[in-house]
């Protein structure tokens, strides 16, 4: 074409702007019209594959010449690349494809061409092609075709986690087709999940009728998990499980096997997330989540299934304070997450996963590292289904730090997607803002957030969730000073903490309990509750409460130590969150600061409990420094008078430089 161009004084750059008609006659009147009818016939065909081997090519065409073809075709500039891979590959120049497939349609009648098509996807379906299979079918408007294709691909495309191109493929074919179709209809539900959860249900809830009416075993337990999986993710109304949850226990009667393991793990793993979420009481809880983790498959969907039931199990052991169950669903988590048939979703999951162990067992750094790589994942996935979940521990872990700063730079990014966010997600929301509001002693806005968090918490339907909305409205309740509302809100909390035998909630509320009646002048009541909350969070390895302020746990903190109880416990809790009441226990010989210095009648430096040996000259001098500094009062003392006191004889520059080197060693 360039030579053309040149001999009819055409300027290269302006073929880009030649009409599609100008550029088809010259591949008509150049090329086509001038090649044997064998070589016309061969073009024709092999147009329908998007790229091609020689193999590949012989198949379709029924030519044994096809090697012969491509590689003059190639050489003599035929508008044909060959790529070299583990076999020489073909294609033909997207242009030049298009002119010969609208030459196809004129070449071939509609019958022949839907059949030499549909012989073109199958051998590219056999090559692993089937991107290019249902492209092509598409192309030529082959429905029929491309929906069993489909269906055979479908489940082990979303356990690799490929939702959007099999979305895009459902998306091509028409709509009356996907409703009419029952399996098209459910894997649209099936693809739907990471990004739409209530439109997915929509389509499981059809289906699962439709096979029900049908007999259709596998599609009703495949429909079911659906349905359960969309109200999981879905974060709006959790009260559903408890129809599906009894769904299932009716169909488990009817039905005494599964067609599958696969479909076992996936209608074992829902059902364990249902039960772990909606019923964390129900006697069969565990045994659901052992049914999936003793299945010995390494599927794809096994895989997922397994990683989906580890993070409720962790999230489960979180609730009711098995922090030892938590930390061994994390390590095996990460075992799986590693496993390259993962799904985004699963690996996203697993993040969560971390950053909630993390933050409950008080390791804020590994907290926000885990934060960190799952927002990097949705980023990279473009699943963010689970961003305001992550977000969410990550302001929970910095409040529990004290870092009230980078809490409410995390607030302000969750509070950006208010409107988009499920009534669950806006619970967590108004809960971290009636924590922060607490600790910045704000009652007007911590009212306000707890009110919004447990009407949205009530319609959702979380028990775990519940009983720690009851305790922080119970908080900022007796804070406001109304009279009779914290001991009910408390009362809803113990009695949610032995519904589902939660140590860690019930942890939760005695200490509570006992700021209540420490605050009101009873001792006895509020030393007993104290003494009852650390007895079980010593067991436990309680360190967090998630629901407390961190003045105020100082302060109980520090009438444990006056009473003498769990001493050692309480100094660990004091001392790995940096715990320092309003007004310092100064009288209090066993409050773990990070140092003490006597200097009444001896002197003497404890560091962390242990006390500070001095040898050498060299050290002694910065000790002198302190001496002198605690005997000048301690506050405001120039640097000249504590170096005319220890270098008397010196000149007072001489003076000034034997403080300065001095300074550092009493720093370090």
């Amino acid at each position: 074409m360039l030579k053309k161009a040149e001999t009819e004084g055409i300027e290269p750059q302006s073929l880009g702007r030649l009409a599609p008609d100008e550029i088809f006659d010259y591949f008509a009147g150049e090329i086509f019209d001038k090649a044997d009818k064998e070589t016309q016939e061969f073009l024709l065909k092999t147009a329908l594959l998007p790229k091609m081997t020689a193999s590949l090519a012989e198949a379709l065409t029924t030519l044994t010449s096809a090697s012969r073809i491509l590689s003059r075709l190639n050489r003599d500039n035929f508008f044909t690349e060959r790529r070299f891979h583990s076999h020489p590959a073909y294609q033909y120049h997207p242009l030049f494809r298009q002119f010969l497939l609208s030459r196809a349609k004129e070449a071939f009648s509609r019958e022949s061409l839907a059949i030499l098509g549909r012989d073109a996807a199958m051998l590219l379906e056999d090559a692993d092609e089937t991107d290019a299979a249902i492209a092509l079918l598409c192309d030529i408007g082959d429905w029929n075709a491309i929906a069993p294709l489909i269906i055979k691909h479908a489940p082990s495309m979303l356990a690799q986690g490929r939702n959007r191109p099999l979305e895009e493929w459902l998306g091509s074919l028409p709509k009356d087709m996907i409703e009419n179709t029952l399996w098209l209809s459910f894997w649209k539900g099936a693809c739907c999940i990471p990004f739409n959860p209530s439109l997915s249900r929509d389509y499981f809830e059809q289906a699962f009728e439709r096979f029900k009416t049908e007999k259709d075993t596998a599609g009703i337990f495949l429909a079911w998990s659906g349905i359960v999986d969309s109200i999981a993710y879905g974060f709006e109304d959790f009260t559903l499980f408890d129809k599906w949850i009894r769904v299932l226990e009716r169909l488990m009667n009817d039905f005494k096997a599964f067609p599958s393991e696969q479909i076992e793990a996936r209608v074992a793993s829902a059902m364990f997330k249902a039960l772990a979420i909606r019923q964390p009481q129900h006697p069969e809880v565990e045994a659901w989540a052992e049914r999936v983790l003793s299945l010995e498959g390494d599927s794809p969907t096994i895989i997922t299934a397994r990683m989906e039931t580890l993070f409720q199990r962790l999230y489960h052991g979180v609730c009711i304070g098995n922090f030892e169950k938590a930390a061994v669903a994390i390590d095996s988590l990460g075992h799986l997450a590693r496993s390259r048939d993962a799904t985004p979703l699963a690996r996203i999951t697993m993040r969560l996963g971390e950053a909630i162990y993390y933050q409950f067992t008080g390791l804020h750094e590994k907290c926000l590292k885990a934060v960190s790589d799952g927002l990097e994942l949705s980023r990279t996935t473009g699943v963010h289904l689970m961003d305001h979940m992550i977000l969410g521990h990550a302001v929970a872990s910095a409040l529990n730090a004290g870092d009230c700063t980078t809490a409410g730079k995390w607030l302000v990014e969750m509070a950006s997607t208010l409107s988009n966010l499920k009534a669950w997600e806006m619970s967590k929301y108004h809960f971290l803002k009636t924590r922060e509001a607490l600790l910045q002693e704000d009652l007007e806005q911590a009212s306000l957030h707890a009110g919004l968090c447990l009407e949205f918490e009530t319609k959702v339907g979380t028990p775990g969730s519940l009983s720690w909305i009851h305790l922080m409205k119970a908080q900022v309740m007796h804070q406001l000073e109304k009279h009779g509302e914290p001991t009910e809100h408390l009362a809803h909390a113990f009695s949610i903490a032995r519904g589902m035998k939660s140590k860690l909630t019930e942890f939760f509320a005695l200490m509570v309990k006992a700021r209540f009646a420490l605050d009101k002048g009873d001792e006895a009541s509020g030393l007993r509750s104290l003494r009852k909350a650390l007895a079980i969070g010593k067991e436990g390895g309680y360190l967090n409460t998630f629901v407390d302020q961190p003045s105020v746990t100082a302060r109980l903190c520090a009438r444990a130590l006056e009473a003498g109880i769990e001493v050692e416990y309480v100094q660990d809790i004091i001392r790995k969150r940096n715990l320092v009441p309003d007004d310092p226990p100064m009288h209090l010989e066993n409050w773990p600061w990070p140092l003490k210095i006597y200097t009444m009648g001896r002197f003497g430096l404890i560091r962390d409990g242990k006390p500070i040996r001095f040898s050498g000259k060299a050290q002694q001098k910065p000790l002198s420094v302190l001496k002198a500094l605690i005997a000048f009062g301690g506050r405001e003392v120039k640097k000249e008078r504590i170096a005319d006191a220890l270098w008397p004889e010196a000149h007072g520059d001489m003076a000034h430089q034997s403080f300065a080197t001095t300074l550092p060693a009493f720093v370090n």
